[in-house]
């Protein structure tokens, strides 16, 4: 199979420069819309993940109380 190689003069080279170009800012804001989509649910996550860790501390320090209060009502 033989591989046909085309050489471009300089203005070709350039409007294809100049279309990479525009599709690259294309995808650059789609790829910053990804980013700022996943930062929020990242954020969304973590404060979900200390308001959980927080009710936990909570609970234990409440279970510590009672189980103190138990052993030392006896």
């Amino acid at each position: 199979m033989k591989v046909v190689v085309r050489r471009m003069d300089f203005k070709e080279i350039v409007t294809a420069i100049k279309e990479n170009l525009k599709k690259a800012g294309g995808a650059r804001d789609k790829v910053f819309e990804m980013l700022e989509i996943g930062w929020a649910q990242l954020n969304r996550s973590f404060k979900q993940l200390k308001s959980c860790l927080v009710a936990k501390k909570i609970l234990v320090k409440l279970l510590e109380c009672s189980t103190k209060s138990k052993t030392t009502s006896r």
